[in-house]
C-alpha cells in the first residue's frame, strides 16, 4: 500500500492548479483512493517533476533579479 503524500497543507492554488501542499491536481487528489499502486507511483513521479520544475523556475527568477 502507497501511502498519500498529504501534507495537511490542503489549499489548491488556482493559477497552478496544484494544491500547496502536496503538489497533485484536484483530480488525483479525489482519485487517490481509488488509485492502483501502479497509478499512485506515476502520480508520485509527476508530484516529484513538478517540484523539480519549480524550484528550477525559482532559481531562474532569482538568477535573473541578480543580473538587474
Amino acid at each position: 500500500m502507497i501511502e498519500s503524500p498529504c501534507t495537511g497543507i490542503c489549499e489548491l492554488n488556482h493559477k497552478s492548479g496544484f494544491c500547496k501542499g502536496c503538489n497533485r491536481t484536484a483530480e488525483e487528489i479525489i482519485g487517490w483512493i481509488r488509485s492502483s499502486d501502479s497509478d499512485k507511483k506515476e502520480i508520485l513521479l509527476k508530484i516529484n517533476n513538478r517540484r523539480i520544475d519549480k524550484r528550477q523556475s525559482n532559481m531562474v527568477q532569482t538568477l535573473s533579479l541578480i543580473h538587474i
